[in-house]
């Protein structure tokens, strides 16, 4: 599957790495797998890399209902990683209709931006060695 996660307990973190092709079934798949995850917490704030999304074929209209089966808390700090625009404008999209405000979601291309704005900075080489230990299967 092109989206693998690792649960960070200890900082209340989960971080998810998506790449290659993507489907509507891939992130239903992703999802699914992470609620039943005995680890997860939906409290818990995401760092959510897309940089290496090679074709991203999740639909408008299944990204609009997607709001209603995030596993995440409206209130859970959830920052994504993208490198190009239409990942941007559908990560905005995801922010917007998936959390209460804003405040809650931040769009960047800078996974050290995302690790600052979760006020993670002291544990950086922690989120780094766990983001490159995602099975890329």
């Amino acid at each position: 599957m092109p989206i693998g996660y690792v649960i960070l307990g200890d900082l209340e973190l989960v971080i998810a790495k998506t790449w290659g092709v993507v489907y509507d079934e891939t992130v239903l798949s992703h999802l699914a797998s992470l609620k039943s995850d005995p680890d997860f917490k939906p409290t818990y704030s995401v760092i959510s890399d897309i940089r290496d999304i090679v074709a991203n074929n999740v639909s408008q209209s299944f990204l609009s209902d997607l709001a209603a089966r995030n596993p995440y808390d409206k209130k859970a700090m959830q920052a994504i990683i993208v490198r190009q625009d239409p990942e941007r404008k559908m990560a905005h999209q995801w922010g917007v209709s998936s959390t209460n405000a804003n405040a809650y979601y931040k769009v960047t291309d800078s996974l050290d931006d995302a690790i600052v704005w979760l006020g993670l900075s002291a544990k950086r080489q922690l989120i780094n060695l766990a983001l490159s230990e995602i099975p890329l299967d």
